[in-house]
């Protein structure tokens, strides 16, 4: 049989080991709790925001929908019809400013969100 102090030593090292594997786990845990925390915080600020985003699109998609209105299917007009009809130099106007609106509209909200994605970028660096 082997030394019981011996025994002993070897006991105490693993207790040892043992003792110091589990501080490292708590370290460990505590920093992946952290990151998790900060990882929440994040998506939720994201969500916010791109939920903002998202509604203001909605709501430029329904103003221009309803300010310009769309064509029923009704109206939909055939190829015979389009070849006899006169150009209407007011459908023209309307349906060019409503396009240059709708440009303006999401020209607004790329400018919103490259301003919200710098600001987060810089606050995170």
């Amino acid at each position: 049989m082997k030394n019981p102090k011996a025994r002993k030593s070897m006991s105490n090292k693993i207790e040892d080991k043992k003792s110091e594997l589990l501080r490292a786990s708590g370290d460990f845990e505590q920093a992946l709790n952290e990151d998790l925390n900060s990882l929440s915080e994040t998506a939720q600020e994201w969500g916010g925001r791109l939920l903002l985003i998202g509604g203001t699109a909605l709501v430029s998609y329904l103003a221009v929908r309803a300010i310009f209105g769309r064509k029923k299917e009704s109206e939909v007009v055939g190829i015979e019809d389009v070849k006899s009809a006169r150009i209407d130099s007011r459908n023209i106007l309307i349906k060019s400013i409503s396009d240059k609106a709708a440009l303006v509209l999401l020209e607004l909200i790329r400018e919103y969100i490259v301003k919200l994605l710098s600001e987060s970028t810089e606050k995170h660096d």
